[in-house]
């Protein structure tokens, strides 16, 4: 009987530990390209997006003349451009476009106006102290800028003015030494406000002793000298300071008074519905009993001092 064919052990052995090799193998080996291990949730990034994918903030449009058909046809921007003179760009330059027909606005008048502004590039400008339009306020009103004042006194219904000064003197946010940011004003005189009672013409006045200097303008402090006359005699005399266009003491007296230089001497003729004021009035008591109100009124009226002129423009 022949007996079994048998392998020798050593080689089952040998095979075995060939089999344990490649399965230690197999759990160490880095995983490939194409599969990746995921990283566990807490070492999780988010991957940003590319620069050029990033959606960038929609700009916001600023008006420009195109908003303002109104303007548009009053202006030629090109030819505005080439008429800029740096060296007058620290100057506030009032010019008439159209002289209108009604009556002119004077001082203490309350007036309705339109204004538009645009810069060289054709944008709309904001005027702060007028956010509103149209606007309305009085002319010599304290609380606004003078050059409002400036720019609207004598106008006409209907009339329009050309108005060129530096950006800082409307938006005091805008650095003064950026000369050439010129501003191009439209200003339209809608409407004249005068008190419905008034019927009769505005007071009358006549240089009785010619003065020199500056004149004051309206929106100043005015130092004056008063003689009131009474049944046909000059009889009180006082002094006084009033803001001109306020209407402190006689609306038609501030209209008078305006435009008057120093140690001139004017005889005004103030009618009953001029003879008025604004309620509150500052003034000393005394003095607004001297001065009657809602009756026709004689005053010679003397400048002897008024605030320094700091307007900056020049009319064309």
């Amino acid at each position: 009987m022949q007996s079994e064919h048998r392998k020798p052990r050593w080689i089952s052995w040998l095979l075995l530990g060939f089999l344990l090799l490649l399965i230690i193998r197999a759990l160490s080996a880095e995983p490939t390209p194409d599969a990746p291990r995921e990283a566990p949730a807490s070492q999780k990034t988010t991957k940003e997006p590319p620069a050029s994918v990033v959606e960038k903030p929609k700009e916001k449009n600023t008006p420009t003349i195109r908003d303002y058909p109104e303007v548009q046809k009053l202006v030629d921007i090109d030819r505005w451009r080439r008429t800029i003179n740096p060296a007058e760009a620290g100057e506030m330059r009032v010019g008439s476009r159209k002289q209108g027909d009604g009556e002119s606005a004077e001082c203490g008048d309350d007036v309705i106006v339109d204004i538009r502004g645009i810069l060289p590039d054709g944008s709309a400008v904001e005027i702060p102290e007028l956010p509103t339009m149209p606007a309305s306020f009085r002319l010599g009103e304290s609380t606004l800028d003078k050059k409002w004042t400036q720019i609207v006194l004598g106008m006409r219904e209907g009339g329009i003015r050309d108005v060129s000064l530096p950006h800082y003197m409307i938006d005091p946010s805008v650095e003064r030494k950026d000369a050439l940011r010129t501003v191009q004003l439209y200003v339209e005189l809608a409407d004249r406000l005068p008190d419905p009672s008034i019927t009769e013409p505005a007071a009358m006045s006549q240089t009785r002793t010619e003065g020199g200097g500056q004149t004051v303008a309206c929106g100043q402090t005015a130092e004056v000298r008063l003689t009131i006359w009474r049944e046909g005699e000059p009889s009180d005399t006082i002094e006084a300071e009033l803001q001109l266009g306020a209407r402190e003491l006689l609306y038609g007296l501030d209209r008078a008074i305006a435009g008057m230089q120093m140690d001139e001497k004017r005889s005004v003729l103030i009618p009953a519905s001029y003879a008025v004021r604004d309620e509150g009035s500052a003034l000393d008591e005394k003095i607004l009993s001297l001065i009657p109100t809602g009756q026709t009124t004689i005053v010679d009226v003397e400048l002897i001092g008024y605030t320094e002129n700091k307007s900056t423009a020049s009319t064309q």
